[in-house]
């Protein structure tokens, strides 16, 4: 019977933990569709924006994006550096191993680096994150 039990709580925290995940993910993209909507970007012209494709200036808006998200987040300082532990708290996913302890390296390095402005901060720290800096 205890086996049992112990198995139910943690059967129990496996959902609760999914569903704070998912909360988290919409409340994301809730964040995300709002700091588009305040720039006049779609979610497709932000996701393809890039330095070769960058009609209108849709790259550099999108780099703002990113600075509008991490404001919303408290990633960003006032200061306009890097907040670590909510870059941590925000930006660290994946499952314990290798790969999250390569991007926990990333964050904590290039939370170090302050750009030229703000919106270069914000989309050089996603980019470091994930190992494409």
């Amino acid at each position: 019977m205890q086996l049992f039990d112990v198995a139910c709580i943690l059967g129990i925290v496996v959902i609760i933990n999914a569903l704070s995940n998912e909360q988290r993910y919409d409340n994301y993209i809730a964040v995300l569709k709002n700091c588009l909507k305040e720039l006049g970007l779609s979610e497709e012209v932000y996701a393809y924006a890039s330095v070769i494709n960058n009609t209108d200036g849709a790259y550099d808006k999108a780099k703002c994006a990113d600075l509008c998200m991490f404001k919303a987040l408290k990633i960003m300082k006032p200061d306009g550096h890097i907040d670590l532990e909510k870059a941590l708290e925000h930006l660290l996913s994946g499952e314990p191993g290798v790969q999250r302890d390569i991007m926990k390296t990333n964050i904590e390095t290039c939370s170090k680096k302050k750009e030229d402005n703000d919106c270069d901060t914000a989309h050089n720290m996603m980019t470091c994150a994930v190992g494409t800096y």
